[in-house]
């Protein structure tokens, strides 16, 4: 009877040890893989200076500027934070530079008590930047490197905006980048000038009676030439080309028709070709 007692106490010694052994296994088996996470968000460091590089790409932010105005063919006021850099393609695919902003980067207000996230958005706005906005989505080729040009439209602007890198998975990496912004005034590639457009046409009509005599039969076969590019009856002479337009009036011309042929925004932009307008008031045409 009593070898039979020391047996049991040996199988449940052996049990209880077997049941201790298995909580370290365990234990260490998730310390490991805690500290494995740990190190892989750890390796992957954040702004060095203006620039956030990781394996996919390198990207630069070299200035932020805000900017606030109206339009005719918008309703109330449009405020803007826009920002400019460079993006190169370090992978082995096509990306563009919105692709790595989106997947890597946030943007936060920094208010007096606390920091609000933007959203990227469409931009309804003209700046001296559109060529830059329009690459902001162009595919860019393994190991080359555009510019660009980011337009987030807020109800309230700052002095001061944060960056803020992140993992794939969304995880905040350090350091962060705080800019200060510069304001810019855009009212005149959006409202438009009066005095320049008068300006235009003055000169348009202003000649000797010699100049009229020497050049009609030129000035005859340049009308005939625009009236064949440009099919465009309702609005003034010019190339048929969107800049040629702004170049000479001062204005789009959806806005020329608001401000001449006194037509409501939406009239004006759902007459107008979508080649002859900009994409803030293509994106404007389309919410109506």
């Amino acid at each position: 009877m009593k070898k039979v007692s020391i047996l049991f106490v040996c199988i449940v010694c052996s049990i209880l040890a077997g049941c201790s052994s298995t909580d370290k296994v365990d234990k260490n088996s998730v310390s490991s893989s805690d500290k494995t996470v740990s190190t892989s968000t750890q390796s992957q460091k954040g702004f060095n200076g203006k620039t956030l590089k990781n394996e996919d790409g390198s990207l630069t932010i070299t200035k932020v500027e805000t900017t606030k105005t109206t339009n005719p063919s918008i309703e109330g006021e449009v405020k803007a934070v826009l920002i400019l850099g460079k993006f190169t393609n370090n992978s082995s695919e096509t990306q563009s530079p919105k692709d790595f902003w989106l997947q890597y980067i946030k943007v936060y207000t920094v208010n007096k008590n606390s920091d609000s996230e933007l959203i990227l958005s469409g931009l309804q706005i003209d700046t001296p930047y559109d060529d830059l906005y329009e690459s902001a989505s162009d595919k860019v080729h393994p190991g080359k490197t555009i510019k660009f040009m980011f337009g987030y439209q807020t109800n309230k602007l700052s002095t001061k905006y944060k960056f803020v890198p992140t993992t794939k998975s969304s995880d905040e990496l350090k350091p962060t980048l705080t800019l200060n912004t510069k304001n810019i005034d855009v009212s005149n590639l959006n409202n438009g000038s009066e005095s320049k457009s008068t300006a235009s046409s003055e000169s348009t009509s202003t000649s000797t009676p010699q100049e009229n005599s020497t050049e009609i039969d030129s000035t005859s076969s340049s009308s005939s030439t625009t009236q064949t590019s440009n099919s465009y009856t309702d609005l003034p002479p010019f190339d048929g080309t969107l800049s040629d337009f702004i170049n000479k009036y001062g204005v789009t011309p959806a806005v020329y028709k608001v401000q001449k042929f006194g037509m409501s925004p939406e009239e004006a932009l759902k007459s107008t070709p979508d080649e002859l307008e900009t994409s803030g008031e293509i994106q404007t045409e389309a919410g109506y």
